[in-house]
């Protein structure tokens, strides 16, 4: 459905934006799309045909700021995600 979705939007001159949710493990932040390496694997492969942009935010968010919203995405943690991804759009296109 993702690859439908995605091709649906370009057709339509649409740009698609993906990000994953983050995870802190180990003593560090991860994406919690690694635990779906095929869903993954088709998101890179979407992205590299322009089907989509995967921006991949984990270097934004520190481990303490992790650690601390661990399981608690509030109003903060969305502004937060909200202003990273503006700025990566902002940034790369």
């Amino acid at each position: 459905m993702l690859n439908l979705f995605a091709e649906d939007l370009k057709m339509k001159g649409i740009e698609f934006y993906f990000t994953s949710v983050k995870a802190y493990r180990e003593n560090s932040v991860v994406s919690q799309l690694d635990d779906f390496p095929h869903i993954k694997e088709n998101i890179v492969r979407l992205d590299s045909l322009d089907f989509l942009n995967y921006a991949n935010l984990n270097a934004s968010f520190s481990k303490e700021e992790m650690k601390a919203s661990f399981g608690h995405y509030d109003t903060e943690w969305n502004l937060k995600l909200g202003t990273e991804l503006a700025n990566y759009i902002l940034n790369n296109y």
